[in-house]
Order: structure tokens, then sequence, then C-alpha cells
């Protein structure tokens, strides 16, 4: 290879080390391929003037050998492209996305509560286990832990570590006698239409759809008769089967006031039979003791981090058909595989 077109080679190579961006390496390989070809095959009119010598075979051997060069240049110019297209991929996997992020992507399309103006403000505890009695008194009033965040308008949101909301407040509830309550006292309403109870029932329904992340139809019943309604599995009709997973209020024109849902874990069997086992026992005692000709019993299942809670709700009736209740617990530590607290198969 001629002198000058090793220094040529040499050249596009050190050109790595002293560009930082492959665009300008790119733009280097170009000026040097036509560098070469301007200066070879084109400059002082080479191919006429080498014909005349009778130099065609010195002509074809220059033009192979600047095609390869040309070659070696595209091709460096090419992984320059591709080296940087993998970093952009690496650069834009690499970014982080928050649980508030998570959040807005999972709820920015729906249609009841704006949250892209939330602000972190802490954690929110929520019992779940009201009155229970645990087998361990040290299990008592167990609660859950949310993240809790708050709207420019004063509205208050729980989400727990799924991403999942849990729980939801308005501006009135969330501050009670603020301007909310000011501004709903004072008419600002008037012009707006007060729903019919089927609205309200309609609308009910429409927010469990948005809000609770389930595979299984939900029905909706009226709770109190103010704009509260109990969002239920629409499979389970027998009422001690029924699955309270979410609780709506409405005001009287269709507004959310407060909005909270459950989970219902899905113990493994072993764990199913380890329950059932301890309730067992627990009434054989209790009618040892007491005067006990039946009883019912509702179960429920929750889970905080590696730690399962039984709760069961016992209904009694003794021989002089007089009913008395309590609610008792139990716990069992369990294996998980991530801080999310999921059960490990």
């Amino acid at each position: 290879m001629h002198k000058k077109h090793c220094f040529l080679v040499h050249l596009c190579c050190f050109s790595f080390t002293f560009y930082e961006n492959s665009s300008e390496i790119h733009d280097f390989y170009i000026d040097i391929a036509w560098f070469i070809r301007y200066n070879i095959c084109i400059k002082k009119n080479t191919y006429t003037k080498l014909c005349k010598q009778g130099g065609k075979r010195m002509f074809r051997r220059k033009w192979r050998m600047t095609s390869v060069i040309m070659l070696i240049c595209f091709l460096l110019c090419s992984c320059g492209s591709e080296a940087e297209s993998k970093s952009t991929a690496e650069n834009s996997s690499a970014v982080e996305i928050t649980p508030l992020d998570q959040i807005q992507m999972n709820y920015q399309n729906n249609p009841y509560f704006d949250v892209l103006d939330l602000t972190y403000v802490g954690t929110y505890e929520q019992k779940f286990a009201n009155g229970a009695g645990f087998e361990n008194p040290e299990d008592n009033d167990p609660v859950f832990v949310w993240k809790k965040y708050v709207s420019s308008d004063g509205e208050t949101f729980c989400f727990d570590d799924q991403g999942r909301l849990r729980k939801y407040k308005n501006a009135f509830y969330s501050n009670p006698g603020g301007d909310f309550e000011e501004n709903k006292t004072n008419g600002t309403r008037a012009s707006a239409k007060m729903k019919s109870a089927a609205e309200l029932e309609k609308i009910s329904e429409d927010i469990a759809e948005n809000y609770m992340v389930t595979e299984e139809a939900v029905r909706v019943e009226p709770y109190d008769g103010n704009g509260s309604y109990i969002i239920k599995n629409a499979e389970t009709r027998n009422a001690s089967e029924d699955e309270t997973v979410a609780i709506v209020d409405l005001d009287a024109y269709g507004e959310i006031e407060w909005f909270t849902a459950s989970y219902e874990i899905q113990i493994l069997s072993e764990l199913y039979d380890y329950f059932n086992q301890k309730i067992d026992d627990y009434i054989a005692e209790k009618k040892q003791i007491s005067d006990i000709v039946d009883y019912t019993c509702e179960p429920r299942y929750e889970q905080v981090e590696n730690k399962v809670y039984a709760i069961y709700t016992l209904t009694y009736e003794d021989s002089i058909e007089a009913y008395f209740c309590e609610i008792v617990g139990f716990t069992k530590e369990i294996e998980t595989d991530d801080s999310r607290g999921d059960v490990k198969e």
C-alpha cells in the first residue's frame, strides 16, 4: 500500500480517539474518502493522463486502493452510528421512573380524578382489623402503610406499593371547614343539576371500573341512601360470601367525596389449612365455656409485607336464641419474593 494510503487509514483509526461525537467522526470519514478520490482519480484529469502514458494498470491499482479505503471509511462511520444508537438506547432505558410517574401514567386518562399535580407528603396508616383480638396480642391493631399525596386543590390520594388507589378524600373531607366547605355552602353549585339515584349508582360503578385493579366484574349496591354505594364482586350473590371491594361516597351532584378500595389476597392452600385449624380449635374451646348452639364465620385475609392476617367475624346463637359477636384473628409469617410481599410459589 502506498505510504499516503497507509497514512490516511491510520488517520481514520486515530479519529476514534480524537472525536467524542460519532456525528463528527461520520463527517470526518466522508471528508477523507472524497479527498482520496479527488487526489487519486480526479485531480488534474488523472485518468486521461494515465491513459496517454499507457498507465491503465496503474490507474486500476490506484482505483482499487481508493475503493478499499473508502469502504473502510464508510464501515467505520457505520460502526460509529451504531454505537451512538446503542448508547442512546441505553441512556433512555436507564431513566428511572418514580412511583409518582407510574401513578400518573396509570391514571392519566381517568375521567374523575386529576393526578397531574400531586405532591408527596409522607405516609398514611389505615387500620384494617378494628376490634379484632389476635391470638398474639402483639398483632393487634395492624395497619396498612400507604403513600400519601395531596393535590393543589386540597384533595388527598393514598396509593399502595403497587400503585393502586386505596383511598381518596376530596378537599372538604381532607380539610373540614376550609375554603371548599365555604364555597359549597355559598351555593356555587346552584346552577348544577342534581343527579337521580340511578345516575349516582351508574357513576359509582364507573368509578369502581376505572380505579379498581381487578379482572373481576363488579356490581353496585346502595349503602345508606345518602349517596354511599358499596362495590362488590359480581360473581358472589350469597350475603355471607359477598366481598366488599370498594365504597364510594357521592354528593347530590355526582361529585366524589370519598373513595376507598380493598384487595383481598389469595392465600396458598397450606396457609388456608393452617388458619382453618386455628379457627376450628378456637370455636371448639369457645363451645366448652359458652352456651352456643349455632354460629356463622366470615373470614377475611390481609397481608402486610411477609405477614398474613386471618380475621374472622363470628356470630353465635345461644339456647335462648340470643346472638352475640366477636372478631378474632391469627397470623402467619411467610417467605416472599420481594418487598411488596408477593407470595413465593
